[in-house]
């Protein structure tokens, strides 16, 4: 910290690497004493904003839907914490959502170049590979009898959110493994890919093996320049299921038999739960941290019983911030969506942004492993989602400040031709 700190202040665009670092890896949760609990990140915050006030780099983050979008989201958060049942929790929930969208928005300011980008992304990968390798090879020793967890007092110390973390960053490490500056890191990529495949088994997670599915089956349906990488990892992933324990595929096996089962019957219970309370305040919701309030559940909680989580990030979202916050949630995921196709078109026939090309499709693989795995899993304010939010948009920014001025020059021309004029439309 002594020496990373002074770094922000010299140069700013370091504390997002910084952050990430703390962020992912949590590398004060694998100390003792009071190390585990030091509030490095609310320094690393500190000289950030130092850093930004001070420093030549830009003061907002470019005009892009997504910024929008995301402000009008983290308000409306704000709105409905000042209505929330549950006011102490509300507030120090909302405290850390504005830590995550603050740094955010301050990766649309500082990651302005290729090389920043590519940096981000490594460190992404790098963090979360403590922990993936760990998991895999763990897993392949113990004959994927024990579960994989994460850092302890972390949004990744639960097996089924680590697993949700790997399935985001898989494609990550696919683009790596292509785009690689030196042939260590390509390997490293590989590497790292698939022994997070098999992490994601380690950690037993049903909803987890769904959405990894599901990511797949989109990449070998719409990436068709990357389907040797997801039928690879089909490969691998069938390999490691021959070390898995008998119990692993009974667990897996209940998917299609949810009638039946306790774990699927509990989130059926919930998510009718949040509907039964959402409708009672269908604008609003109830707040951050509600659903545990007794009063709620005496109400609406449907036969009673054991309070859980919403096991699902759209309902929880529905239950905390109500239709209008669901649907700026969906958007924000929408726009991320659309702009990498948007990217996609940009770059799809130029030369030398092939690195681009791929990583938009990279990261669309990226949303759609998360909005799946976010269907069963309650991790909405999970700060990689709102990083691979905040990458798209950057990308979008750098190809397009570099190509639509050659798009706008063709699109004059052709107009130019069809009002008569004997103008050429560019190639």
């Amino acid at each position: 910290m002594g020496v990373m700190l002074p770094a922000i202040l010299m140069a700013p665009h370091t504390s997002i690497f910084i952050w990430s670092w703390f962020s992912y890896m949590n590398p004060h949760r694998n100390t003792w004493s009071f190390a585990k609990t030091l509030p490095l990140l609310d320094a690393v915050a500190a000289f950030t904003m130092v850093a930004w006030l001070t420093s030549k780099e830009r003061k907002l983050p470019p005009a892009h839907p997504i910024v929008a979008v995301l402000l009008f989201f983290f308000l409306w958060t704000l709105v409905t914490t000042v209505f929330a049942t549950n006011q102490d929790l509300a507030w120090d929930r909302l405290l850390i959502f504005f830590k995550i969208i603050l740094f955010t928005f301050f990766t649309m300011i500082f990651i302005t170049t290729p090389q920043r980008l590519r940096y981000l992304i490594y460190i992404i990968i790098v963090c979360l590979a403590l922990y993936s390798l760990r998991g895999g090879i763990f897993t392949i020793l113990n004959g994927g009898k024990y579960i994989v967890f994460g850092p302890s007092k972390s949004f990744l110390s639960d097996n089924i959110q680590l697993a949700l973390a790997f399935i985001t960053v898989v494609p990550l490490c696919f683009w790596a493994y292509k785009h690689g500056e030196h042939f260590i890191v390509r390997m490293l990529g590989g590497s790292i890919g698939a022994l997070t495949l098999i992490s994601v088994l380690g950690s037993h997670s049903r909803g987890a093996l769904v959405a990894l599915v599901g990511m797949g089956a989109w990449m070998i349906i719409i990436g068709r320049r990357w389907v040797a990488g997801p039928l690879l990892a089909l490969a691998v992933l069938g390999g490691a299921t021959i070390l898995m324990p008998e119990s692993w595929f009974e667990r897996m096996n209940t998917i299609d038999e949810f009638e039946e089962d306790e774990s699927a019957n509990t989130r059926l219970r919930m998510w009718k739960y949040t509907l039964n309370a959402t409708n009672a305040s269908p604008v609003l919701g109830h707040g951050f941290v509600y659903i545990f309030n007794k009063t709620l559940a005496g109400k609406y909680m449907p036969g009673g019983g054991k309070i859980f989580v919403a096991h699902s990030n759209y309902f929880d979202t529905l239950g905390e911030h109500g239709y209008v916050g669901l649907f700026l949630y969906l958007l924000l995921f929408s726009c991320a969506f659309v702009t990498t196709s948007e990217i996609r078109k940009l770059t799809k026939k130029v030369e030398g942004y092939e690195w681009a090309l791929d990583l938009a499709q990279m990261l669309q693989f990226s949303l759609v492993g998360f909005a799946l795995g976010g269907a069963f899993l309650s991790l909405s304010i999970f700060d990689l989602y709102y990083h691979v939010v905040a990458m798209v948009m950057m990308l979008h920014y750098m190809v397009a400040k570099e190509l639509a001025p050659e798009q706008k020059h063709v699109v004059l021309n052709q107009f130019k031709l069809r009002s008569g004029s004997t103008a050429v439309p560019a190639e």
